[in-house]
């Protein structure tokens, strides 16, 4: 099992995977990875996070942790925070455990306004979040990746060159490809047949899974009338491709600052 986990906290955290420390962090302009492979085990896990906020009044505080492990059978099980999570105000040992359960659990709450955090976090977090894909935490080579047409179009030198600047601008070359292109077009479908395989609670629950999964945050409003119009009222593989396509050409996806 690999297992990468993107964590940022408004002030402060300290994350622990079944009652070892993974990580710590208190700077939440700058988000952390963790890879807990090694603290996960077969059958059930346990994921805490003490955090902090700081200040002597009332101000804006916010957790954002995603775990990505790989199964042994290949699929990723995404762990997220999300309203379904609990605190508590007792603290945990140095090893992150309780000698006692704690009785107050309460639910967590979803900050209203996540624009406050997103505006730095969303491209970091993305990044970190993209590492752990299909367990890429292992880190494989670019030169062993097999460099396609699609991969040269959108800038991938020679190996045998030395690039140190690649432009921003699309050019004209790469718009055809991302509108048209036979390789990503092959791609995308690939990538509707796989996620149609996965079990779904609802429509809405893949374009809240995608747009966390490519972008690092929850779909506007807008955004998610527009996707759950268009995929209906039952996922297909034709469906999920098209938002994959309509997610990716966001210049939001496509820039990485």
């Amino acid at each position: 099992m690999l297992g990468l986990a993107a964590i940022a906290c408004d002030n402060s955290y300290t994350l622990f995977v079944n009652g070892q420390k993974a990580q710590a962090g208190d700077n939440w302009e700058t988000p952390d990875a963790a890879i807990v492979t090694s603290r996960l085990k077969a059958g059930q896990n346990e994921l805490l996070i003490v955090a902090k906020n700081a200040g002597n009044g009332p101000n804006p505080a916010g957790l954002f942790c995603e775990l990505r492990c790989q199964l042994e059978d290949g699929t990723v099980a995404v762990i997220a925070t999300d309203a379904t999570w609990e605190w508590t105000s007792r603290q945990p040992n140095a090893n992150g455990r309780y000698s006692r359960p704690p009785t107050d659990w309460q639910p967590a709450v979803a900050v209203e306004h996540f624009e406050v955090w997103s505006r730095k976090l969303s491209g970091p977090l993305a990044a970190l979040l993209a590492r752990g894909a299909a367990g890429s935490d292992l880190m494989v080579r670019a030169s062993l990746v097999k460099s396609d047409f699609l991969m040269r179009t959108l800038g991938r030198p020679n190996r045998d060159q030395i690039v140190t600047v690649r432009p921003s601008e699309l050019t004209t070359l790469e718009a055809i490809d991302l509108a048209n292109g036979q390789i990503l077009a092959d791609t995308l479908a690939r990538g509707g047949q796989k996620l149609l395989a996965r079990e779904w609670e609802s429509p809405e629950a893949f374009v809240h899974w995608l747009y966390r999964f490519a972008l690092a945050r929850e779909p506007a409003a807008a955004e998610l009338a527009i996707l759950k119009a268009s995929l209906g009222e039952k996922l297909t593989a034709q469906g999920i491709e098209d938002a994959l396509w309509t997610v990716i050409m966001l210049p939001e996806f496509q820039l990485v600052r």
